[in-house]
């Protein structure tokens, strides 16, 4: 038995076909709070017999085609994650043709939705699912989310004109105590206070257990000085700075400006600007590890999740030892079903954490 089977499903939810043995160079992503990819390759001639001996034979875009068919992905008989066709690629393929099918997950579904959107004193959860409820009831837009688990979380004012629907959640899920998000393969939208688990049965250590690995000590990103400008205009803003002097002693003086518009407090700016420093005072270092099959199970682990992360071996690289939250797995799937698994742990971006701030 496959330990993949990748199921065309139609926009109506019905399950049309199981085409994992048509399929080679299979994809995958999940990343926290985006959406998903996946790709994969058939032969086009293997394909369209296929079709036609399950009954499909006038129209090979009755059975899949872009936009209107799903894709759901399942291993070992659990469901990882559901996307949405977006490309068809042709290509000559010797005497056949190569056929390369693209596929987002369900949160691409309203990167082409806008909305007037009016929250005062609500709850997160409901905002979010608020704004999905819109969308659907518009003519054409009823995509079958269905509401999952929704954490409440804190209350919020949000007050938006057209504003894009993916960007409103993303950035919902950016701001202080925002949540994570996800759609499961159904599409069952859920939102979590934090997704993932402490997981310190879970331990990837390089050269053991870890086959490659990339990691940067950054410095482009290091500031150690911070200028905060608050509510007003030139010299009557509000402003407060914050520096660390053992950091510019050691990598020199390297300076950042950040831009509170709401902020009316110099204390609330002096927090602010002091919690950027912090943030990026130090060169930052994080690791990606690639581990080959049967060295994870991605039943059991997944995005969000904290690990034991340790680089081995070197002096330069043994201070790389710790618990570390998974961000990003990309999986690169054989004929076979063996499995080439990429992990990127959880990054710091500068422009999320004054929007953090900003609208925390």
């Amino acid at each position: 038995m496959s330990r993949y089977e990748i199921e065309v499903w139609s926009k109506n939810g019905v399950l049309l076909g199981d085409i994992r043995h048509l399929c080679s160079g299979v994809k995958w992503t999940m990343q926290r709070n985006a959406h998903e990819t996946l790709e994969f390759e058939m032969d086009l001639y293997e394909y369209e017999q296929y079709i036609e001996k399950i009954g499909v034979i006038a129209n090979p875009f009755s059975f899949m085609d872009i936009l209107s068919t799903d894709i759901r992905v399942k291993r070992e008989g659990k469901y990882l994650f559901g996307a949405n066709i977006i490309k068809f690629g042709y290509s000559p393929d010797g005497a056949s043709v190569k056929l390369t099918v693209s596929c987002t997950g369900y949160l691409n579904y309203l990167k082409d939705q806008y909305l007037t959107i009016d929250y005062d004193n609500a709850w997160q959860g409901d905002i979010l699912w608020g704004v999905i409820e819109q969308v659907q009831a518009k003519t054409g837009s009823n995509f079958g989310i269905k509401k999952g688990n929704v954490a409440q979380g804190m209350k919020r004012d949000r007050h938006f004109t057209k504003k894009n629907v993916k960007d409103f959640i993303q950035q919902m899920t950016n701001v202080i105590k925002g949540p994570d998000i996800k759609f499961d393969a159904d599409k069952t939208f859920h939102s979590y206070e934090a997704l993932g688990n402490y997981r310190p049965d879970i331990r990837l250590v390089y050269p053991e257990n870890v086959d490659s690995f990339t990691f940067e000590r950054r410095g482009d990103v290091l500031f150690n000085y911070i200028q905060g400008f608050g509510s007003g205009n030139g010299d009557d803003a509000v402003q407060a700075s914050s520096q660390d002097y053992h950091s510019m002693q050691q990598f020199y003086r390297r300076e950042k400006v950040v831009t509170y518009n709401s902020v009316e407090r110099v204390s609330t700016l002096q927090e602010n600007v002091n919690g950027v420093l912090q943030a990026t005072k130090d060169p930052r270092e994080l690791p990606s590890f690639t581990v080959h099959d049967g060295i994870l199970d991605l039943n059991d682990v997944g995005v969000g999740d904290t690990v034991y992360a340790e680089l081995g071996g070197f002096k330069s690289l043994s201070h790389i030892k710790g618990y570390y939250r998974i961000e990003k797995i990309e999986c690169s799937v054989d004929n076979n079903d063996a499995e080439t698994v990429d992990i990127t742990f959880d990054d710091i971006n500068i422009d999320n954490i004054v929007a953090q701030q900003e609208e925390g």
